[in-house]
């Protein structure tokens, strides 16, 4: 199931179709998809799906990175 583009690989792919915000999807995939992770690393480019995402994890068992990607580059 991972997918490999332009030497990226990507384990899944969500998209906001749903109405809810990208930290709860976020969890829902780990839940659904992943159950038995017990660390996750995100990136993405907006501040605003960054902050979503820390909000949705700070208190959960999870161990976790949130980086935030600028040109292609962290």
């Amino acid at each position: 199931f991972p997918v490999t583009i332009y030497s990226m690989v990507f384990d899944y792919y969500s998209f906001k179709n749903d109405g809810r915000e990208k930290g709860e999807r976020v969890l829902d995939i780990l839940a659904k998809v992943y159950p038995n992770a017990d660390k996750i690393e995100f990136y993405d480019d907006d501040e605003r799906h960054i902050q979503n995402v820390r909000d949705n994890l700070i208190d959960t068992d999870y161990d976790f990175r949130v980086n935030k990607v600028t040109d292609g580059r962290l």
